[in-house]
């Protein structure tokens, strides 16, 4: 599961979208919380959305990309 907090009540999370976020305050991490992303998991449920892929020899576009903000996803490099 990572590093990232549940963001989000636990009830609105079984029909709903998940947010994990690495910042923020300790108040949404609870049991349920947990719980409810761990049912997420379990039924393949969560997914990760990929801006672009693009080879290791790009690095240096895929950091301009980054920075130039409004991604809707992740960029991933390959060998």
């Amino acid at each position: 599961m990572g590093t990232g907090e549940l963001r989000g009540d636990a009830p609105a999370l079984a029909g709903g979208r998940v947010r994990f976020s690495s910042g923020g305050g300790t108040d949404d991490r609870t049991a349920e919380a947990l719980a409810a992303v761990g049912a997420l998991h379990e039924n393949a449920a969560l997914t990760r959305r990929i801006h672009s892929v693009l080879p290791l020899s790009q690095a240096a576009r895929a950091h301009r990309i980054a920075e130039g903000g409004h991604l809707d996803g992740k960029i991933i490099l390959t060998p």
